[in-house]
Parts: structure tokens; sequence; C-alpha cells
């Protein structure tokens, strides 16, 4: 949706235009799903009954396209038998200046990853006790380990 935001903000519209024909249907289609939106349910994300504590790490991971960038924060609690339940709780999504490489996009979503690790821990405090920051690109995590250029 918000790619297609973005089409219509570049036609240049004034708040009481038309939208143009050849976005109509996919307007029209969001407008539906928001109807349908109301009957959807989550399952809140809990902290599991065989957890050995309430500590949390997250596994906080950053991706982009050419158009988009995500990120996505799961909570990870580690269970009496070894293994760990692991939760998404947060993620978000940013357009993509335009002009920027694909490197740089992934730079980029590695920067709003980073950004919002900070703001969850921060939401956890105390019991927030380590992060782990995930992202597919080798270039990125070559810049950032490159103590020669910070």
């Amino acid at each position: 949706m918000k790619l297609d935001l973005h089409e219509l903000v570049i036609e240049n519209l004034d708040w009481d235009d038309t939208i143009p024909d050849k976005f109509r249907p996919i307007w029209e289609n969001y407008f539906q799903m928001m109807g349908e939106i109301k009957k959807l349910k989550f399952k809140r994300a809990v902290i599991p009954e065989n957890a050995i504590d309430t500590n949390v790490e997250t596994l906080d991971f950053g991706d982009a396209s050419k158009d988009i960038a995500c990120i996505a924060i799961y909570a990870r609690f580690k269970l009496t038998d070894g293994k760990y339940s692991s939760q998404l709780i947060f993620s978000r999504s940013r357009l993509i200046p335009n002009n920027i490489t694909q490197p740089r996009a992934e730079l980029y979503a590695a920067l709003i990853n980073t950004h919002t690790g900070e703001v969850v821990k921060r939401a956890f405090g105390v019991k927030h006790k380590d992060a782990i920051k995930f992202t597919d690109s080798q270039i990125v995590l070559h810049w950032i380990s490159n103590e020669n250029r910070p």
C-alpha cells in the first residue's frame, strides 16, 4: 500500500482530484480489504508457560528491495527443554529514497533495523537481555565491520 500511495504522490494530485482510472481498481481493493480487516484476529505475543524465565532476546531482521525496506523483530524465549519459542512482536517498512543503489538500500534497512531494535529494547526494559541483528547483504556486513572507514 505504501508503494501504491507513493505512486499517487508522484502523480501530484490535489486533495479533491479524482484518482486516475489506472489506480482505481487497486484502491477499491484496498478499501474492501480494510473493511475485512475487522474480522482478523491475532494471537498476542506471550511468554510461553515453559519458558525458563521472563528474560527476552530479540532477533532483528532487516532487508531491502529497490523500493522498500522491511524490518521484523521477534521475541525469543528459552524453554525448559533447551529449545526456543519465537514470536513476531514488531515490524515496519519504509520506502527507499530515489536513486539509491541496492547495496545502499540494504544499508538503509540495516540502519532502520538498528533504530527499531533500540525502540523495542527500551520497551522491554531490564527484561531485554540480548539482540541479534540479521542482514542478507555481504556488502553491508563488510561496510559495518570496516574499521578503516567508519
